[in-house]
């Protein structure tokens, strides 16, 4: 093995025994005149931020810097959240915040997740809807309204939504007018793109193997167009 006796992380020697010495329990002497590290005292972390800025700002401005060639490193990310990106943002300082969130959070995971969960429960009308509502199964806003409505009305849940809906979208009336009829139909062809790839998911899943689960998920991707719902939804 090849031994790194010095740290080339840094380019200055000053950088270089601060992260040497930062968590010692003895001190580390630097004998000249430090040029690339400053003290700044804040009474506050706003003060701290419009530090920051300010000194982005002149880095960029004066030294020729790019923003891509700094960051800003804290000690907990949630003390600074809506303070430093903020006061960035205010300077007209382009900024990332990279935090830790949770990935069970985002829509695609909430998406493919409510869909094994709708397939694993036997199709489940609560973990159909969470699935539809990430905005990624082509579904719109009003066309999701109707589907709950209908399932509240009548009820449907489980095996009901692998079978052609017969009731009157209006409840306990007598007949079907051709109005009704119309909606109905619609209703049953929304049941129809929603149910068609979850069950296409449920017989490619059938295994358990993770090969096969990985490859139907995957597909149940590619015929609900997830990618291109999702770049709409990111504009």
């Amino acid at each position: 093995p090849i031994v790194l006796e010095h740290s080339y992380r840094f380019q200055t020697d000053e950088l270089r025994l601060l992260e040497e010495g930062l968590f010692r329990n003895h001190r580390l002497k630097y004998n000249k005149a430090p040029e690339h590290v400053h003290l700044y005292a804040s009474p506050n972390k706003y003060g701290e931020a419009e530090f920051a800025a300010r000194s982005i700002r002149r880095l960029v401005r004066e030294k020729g810097y790019r923003y891509r060639d700094i960051a800003v490193i804290v000690r907990s990310e949630n003390d600074y959240r809506g303070i430093a990106d903020t006061l960035l943002q205010s300077y007209g300082i382009p900024c990332f915040m990279d935090v830790q969130e949770p990935v069970d959070h985002k829509p695609l995971m909430c998406f493919v997740l409510a869909g094994i969960e709708t397939v694993v429960s036997g199709f489940s009308t609560d973990a159909l809807f969470r699935c539809l509502k990430t905005g990624l199964a082509g579904i719109a806003t009003e066309e999701i309204s109707l589907l709950e409505n209908y399932a509240f009305l009548w009820g449907i849940n489980g095996k009901r939504w692998r079978s052609p809906f017969t009731m009157n979208p209006d409840g306990f009336t007598e007949g079907l007018s051709d109005e009704q009829r119309g909606r109905l139909e619609r209703l049953n062809q929304l049941r129809k793109r929603i149910v068609c790839p979850l069950e296409k998911l449920e017989e490619q899943a059938k295994d358990g193997t993770g090969l096969s689960i990985s490859r139907a998920v995957f597909q149940f991707l590619e015929d609900m167009k997830a990618a291109s719902h999702l770049t709409e939804a990111a504009r």
